[in-house]
């Protein structure tokens, strides 16, 4: 129930699937994103099989019947409680140090594959993202600074990816914690401090933007629509400035009006310091 960006986690997903176990004969794949659709591989996949229709024996005079499929909302309901509710998962507790411990969902399933190609479980990869944070940064203002500037962000994430720690790895991870619409930075944030993982949508609301002033109109107008795309998209947003003019303006042309290049950009670069520093 959610769209799957790499193949190589939808295989996992499908092979989970494809275990077998006594009287399990057939397994049912209910996709409703179309994921199958990005992920044809034929080499891999092999010659799709005959559909043969299942039967039932209906015993007060042995008159073969097919069996009827569930509809989409008698499937949900085998999912969710009577009223609708979902039921209760259990929770994963991991026990990061000797005074701290956090809990995910034991529904999360995704496996990853460490630095050495070996499969661990997400329980395993957080302990070892916990472990390894230390290296990079001291206290969350030293992340915090990393974070708020393109060139440091992004030498960051290449590090954590070297060490197997890559960002597809961590977006997912966001899941375990129902924190798919906050930023990867709150994420690490979280795991690292213990502070509390917020979404987009609050970082933008708090944010301090102060440093644009009222008499540029234009620039403002800018930033304004540069947060939305850090909302809707993340902190890929901020990664691209001549992008972002381009998709918002179709040229380059208007940054006269907003004060010049090195305003521009100068407040490109105190907006994701005010963003982080909310």
């Amino acid at each position: 129930m959610r769209p799957v960006g790499s193949m190589i986690e939808f295989k996992q997903i499908v092979g989970r699937g494809t275990r077998v176990y006594e009287n399990k004969d057939h397994f049912t794949i209910v996709d409703f994103y179309d994921n199958y659709e990005k992920f044809d591989d034929p080499d891999w996949d092999g010659e799709p099989a005959e559909v043969e229709p299942i039967t039932d024996v209906d015993v007060s005079g042995d008159i073969e019947k097919p069996v009827k499929d569930k509809t989409l909302k008698e499937t949900l309901d085998d999912v969710m409680g009577e009223e609708g509710e979902q039921k209760q998962s259990k929770k994963i507790k991991i026990q990061l140090s000797e005074t701290r411990a956090i809990e995910i969902d034991s529904m999360i399933e995704t496996f990853y594959f460490g630095s050495d190609g070996k499969r661990v479980s997400a329980e395993q990869f957080i302990k070892d993202l916990f472990t390894r944070l230390p290296e990079f940064f001291s206290d969350e203002e030293a992340l915090r600074d990393v974070w708020s500037h393109q060139k440091t962000r992004d030498e960051f994430i290449d590090q954590l990816a070297q060490r197997g720690f890559d960002m597809e790895k961590l977006l997912t991870l966001r899941e375990a914690f129902k924190a798919e619409d906050s930023d990867v930075y709150d994420l690490l944030r979280f795991i690292a401090f213990d502070k509390e993982i917020i979404s987009r949508g609050e970082r933008v609301g708090v944010a301090d933007m102060s440093f644009i002033g009222s008499e540029n109109e234009q620039l403002s107008e800018f930033i304004n629509f540069v947060l939305l795309q850090y909302e809707q998209n993340g902190f890929e947003a901020f990664n691209d400035l001549a992008a972002l003019i381009a998709t918002k303006y179709g040229s380059n042309s208007v940054v006269t009006e907003m004060g010049g290049v090195e305003k521009v950009r100068s407040s490109f670069d105190l907006l994701q310091e005010a963003v982080y520093r909310s």
